[in-house]
């Protein structure tokens, strides 16, 4: 629960520390602190963790990126979308990475059973496969994490855009093409996303190895 708690905070911090963008659809750091908590925390903590925060905007606390910054009548801003976006996304990334999990281990143990070396040339070019073997595997993991990312971003995105058009057009009134909507919701976001998604797998690989996941 701790865990929980700090996530939500790190959520509430990084929308207040990076107020800045279109009042349509504001820059955020949230998405950063989304990707560690679908990966630290797994796929029910990490949700549970977004959850909280958008439960905390609601109740009122300002702690959402745009005006009106927090209260029930944030739910019909254009951007509202992508925050229980994030919650979902949070549980995606942290059922990718369970299902990269159990799959490295099934692997490891069934070259373990392969290999019995029996004699000490055998040893040594154990050893040698052993650091080329954690190479990869440090490699694969990292490519793991941002895949999971990858997939955490298209799932708040896929929220949040049909969410805005759902808003521009028909609580605003306005008349907004989804090529449009694309151009104010996605096109100016979708490449810092993308590197936020790579720098958060870099950390959360990091994490992982330092036995802070939600596996150890």
């Amino acid at each position: 629960m701790t865990r929980i708690a700090l996530f939500t905070a790190m959520a509430c911090a990084a929308a207040i520390l990076a107020r800045f963008g279109s009042s349509v659809v504001p820059f955020s750091l949230v998405p950063f602190v989304v990707f560690l908590a679908g990966a630290t925390l797994g796929p029910r903590s990490g949700a549970y963790s977004m959850l909280m925060y958008m439960c905390l905007g609601l109740a009122g606390l300002p702690v959402f990126a745009s005006p009106p910054y927090g209260g029930f009548s944030y739910v019909v801003t254009p951007s509202f979308g992508f925050i229980p976006g994030f919650m979902l996304a949070a549980y995606v990334i942290g059922k990718v990475l369970e299902k990269a999990a159990s799959g490295v281990r099934e692997e490891a143990l069934e070259s373990a059973l392969e290999k019995a070396p029996d004699s000490a040339l055998q040893k040594v070019s154990g050893r040698t496969l052993s650091r080329t073997q954690g190479r990869r595997e440090r490699v694969r993991t990292l490519a793991a994490h941002f895949i999971a990312n990858v997939a955490g971003v298209l799932t708040y995105y896929s929220i949040g855009i049909p969410y805005l058009a759902l808003i521009l057009n028909v609580y605003l009134g306005q008349s907004v093409s989804f090529y449009r909507v694309l151009q104010i919701g996605l096109v100016p976001f979708i490449v810092p996303d993308l590197v936020k998604a790579l720098v958060a797998a870099v950390i959360s690989r990091a994490l992982a190895s330092a036995g802070i996941s939600p596996q150890r």
